[in-house]
């Protein structure tokens, strides 16, 4: 069933390798991928830029899941907490997810419970973020450069 409020894309081989890719990864066709097929282009740039900028992060799956979550229950986005909550309740457990979700951090590491708060900073009011913000996230073990290549 498509919820978007678009007719399903034109058909493409590069529409067909999306569709099947999210078959794959999640069992389903996401209607964010029905809407980004519309210019599947566009959908892998996107992916691909997305890529580079995690390929020389530090944080793990988890983290990336965790601050997807928190950025989403924080702007109110029904549609991507569930999808976020999801994948994270996959890395840890369904009460996990759902507390970060509720904003309740109890279950997650110091480090994540760090970027789960800058997360909700940012997406608040991200003209109040200050240094000690950034401390913080410094202070849990996460850095402003990634580390150098071949380290």
């Amino acid at each position: 069933m498509n919820a978007a409020f678009l007719p399903e894309p034109p058909q493409s081989p590069a529409a067909k390798a999306a569709y099947e890719d999210d078959l794959a990864s999640d069992g389903y066709v996401n209607n964010l991928t029905r809407v980004w097929c519309w210019r599947p282009d566009v959908l892998m740039s996107f992916q691909n830029t997305r890529a580079e900028l995690l390929s020389e992060s530090t944080l793990s799956s988890r983290e990336v899941a965790v601050l997807g979550a928190v950025t989403a229950a924080t702007r109110g986005d029904s549609y991507c907490s569930l999808a976020w909550g999801a994948r994270l309740a996959g890395m840890s457990d369904e009460e996990t997810a759902a507390g970060v979700l509720r904003g309740d951090e109890a279950d997650l590491s110091e480090r994540e419970t760090a970027l789960a708060d800058w997360s909700r900073r940012v997406v608040t009011d991200p003209n109040a973020t200050t240094e000690a913000d950034t401390r913080r996230l410094r202070e849990a073990g996460l850095s402003d450069r990634p580390p150098p290549r071949g380290t």
